[in-house]
């Protein structure tokens, strides 16, 4: 503030802190005292409010008249406290001119007033100028000296590629050199090998994959030959094994069909019909099961009348030429005595057979002795009859579904007989 303002304001303070002190004064008896003390008091007061640092409201008042002046000096216009000033410096730019003029002119520190910072705004510009030509000469000298260092680097570089290119080209002559000193000394031959020696390891190259090709060649030819003689030998075995095999097969059915040899399901019997079943082993009924030549589908009862206290029979197998024997008696035109009337090949012992031989010649015969047997569908006697409250019925069973059940013994089915040897 102005020399006028400062005296009003102490002037003012004086009077204020006066008229406190003597109220307060008056009310303890002395008003003369407490008035000289307010006095004091508000002068004291005033000193030390001009003597504090100015708040930062003041501060950023007294550099934007700064910087107004700085701007009025160097030719400008006033502007913001936090732009930057006059001719485009940044803030720190300018600070250090301001600190370079106050180090300059110590009573410009702190001043206010219009002339004096006028006078710091001159000066300041004038700072800033100095400033801007040494921070400018400064740059260009770091540039030559940045110049001057890459040139002498890029030079070094130069010349030491120059020198490992020289180095080079003295290692490949000495090389050349040790190589003729070297051929010099050797016999022609070998000479010859050393000049030509892509052409001599093409050679070798060439030589080898001939022999390996070769050697692969002959081993095919021997694996394939070896292939061959052994196919050859397998199929001569197993011609010789199924001839043997067809000769044991024919000689086993001759002696099948006349009943001095081994005989297998499928083989023609003794009594010109089919082996359908093998028990193994010899038993007390016999060994094999033989049905009865094609075209032999005879139909009967199994009987005219349920007779009471008929025999009993059994179901297993081996069992139908006894059950056969106890019905033919009973029932003479029955289906038991049908059976057992029929020859064939000279033999007269033929039967009705029981319920299991009935479902094993259903079920045991290859499909193209079925064909061959004529073993038409529909329901054929057995020589088994129920027991109990089922003794009146016997059963049958159907050989192309290979199942069984009772029937009443005065339905008309068919009998094919079969025998035991």
């Amino acid at each position: 503030m102005s020399s006028d303002q400062l005296i009003f304001f102490v002037l003012a303070q004086a009077a204020f802190f006066a008229l406190v002190g003597g109220m307060i004064g008056n009310a303890k008896g002395r008003p003369g005292t407490g008035v000289v003390w307010g006095f004091i008091l508000g002068i004291f007061g005033v000193i030390i409010i001009a003597l504090m640092p100015p708040t930062k409201k003041k501060e950023a008042e007294r550099n934007q008249n700064l910087a107004n002046a700085f701007a009025s000096a160097s030719g400008g216009h006033p502007i913001g406290a936090s732009s930057s000033v006059g001719t485009g410096q940044s803030p720190d730019f300018r600070n250090a001119a301001i600190a370079e003029a106050v180090r300059r002119e110590p009573a410009l520190r702190g001043a206010d007033d219009p002339e004096s910072l006028g006078r710091l705004g001159d000066l300041v510009a004038q700072i800033s100028e100095e400033l801007r030509l040494k921070a400018d000469l400064e740059r260009i000298q770091k540039t030559e000296e940045d110049a001057s260092r890459a040139a002498a680097s890029r030079a070094a570089a130069t010349l030491e590629a120059e020198a490992e290119r020289a180095r080079r080209v003295a290692e490949a002559e000495e090389s050349k050199r040790l190589e003729a000193e070297r051929l010099a000394g050797m016999n022609p031959a070998r000479r010859w090998i050393h000049n030509h020696q892509m052409g001599t390891v093409f050679i070798a190259v060439a030589l080898l994959v001939a022999l390996v090709t070769g050697v692969v060649v002959i081993k095919t030819a021997q694996d394939s030959a070896r292939v061959a003689a052994a196919a050859e030998a397998q199929a001569a075995v197993d011609a010789a094994a199924a001839s043997e095999q067809a000769a044991a097969d024919a000689t086993r059915r001759a002696g099948c069909a006349t009943g001095t040899g081994p005989c297998k399901v499928g083989d023609p019997g003794p009594g010109g019909g089919i082996v359908f079943y093998d028990a193994g082993s010899k038993q007390r009924w016999g060994t094999y099961l033989e049905v009865s030549p094609a075209g032999v589908d005879l139909e009967a009862p199994w009987c005219k009348e349920y007779q009471s206290g008929w025999p009993n029979t059994d179901s297993l197998i081996g069992a139908g030429l006894k059950n056969t024997e106890r019905f033919s008696a009973v029932c003479p035109e029955g289906a038991a005595n049908v059976a057992a009337a029929y020859q064939a090949g000279g033999l007269e012992d033929w039967f009705l057979p029981s319920v299991d031989e009935l479902m094993a010649l259903a079920t045991s015969m290859p499909e193209d002795q079925r064909s061959i047997l004529s073993l038409q569908e529909g329901e054929y006697w057995s020589s088994t009859t129920g027991s109990g409250t089922e003794s009146n019925k016997v059963w049958f069973g159907s050989l192309a579904e290979g199942s069984s059940r009772f029937g009443s013994v005065t339905s008309v089915r068919k009998v094919r007989p079969i025998r035991a040897f």
